[in-house]
């Protein structure tokens, strides 16, 4: 799943997350919205985007048992 960030007309930050399922011995299995990337051209870095774009991330995996953030978080 993807979540776009626009300044004006221009796609500028992006977040994207996955379904996993995690299980740790024999627990019960965790549906699971691992967030693998975290991005902004870095023109428009420091303007908050990232942060509304995780904020829209945050809102959109609630039903998940557990999320997860990768360290791949980059300016472009």
């Amino acid at each position: 799943m993807h979540v776009l960030g626009y300044y004006a007309q221009f796609l500028v930050s992006h977040a994207m997350w996955v379904n996993r399922r995690l299980q740790i011995g024999t627990n019960p299995v965790m549906p699971t919205a691992y967030i693998e990337m975290v991005a902004t051209e870095k023109t428009y870095s420091s303007r908050g985007l990232a942060a509304a774009i995780m904020k829209r991330v945050a809102d959109e995996i609630q039903d998940f048992d557990l999320s997860a953030l990768s360290i791949q978080c980059c300016l472009l």
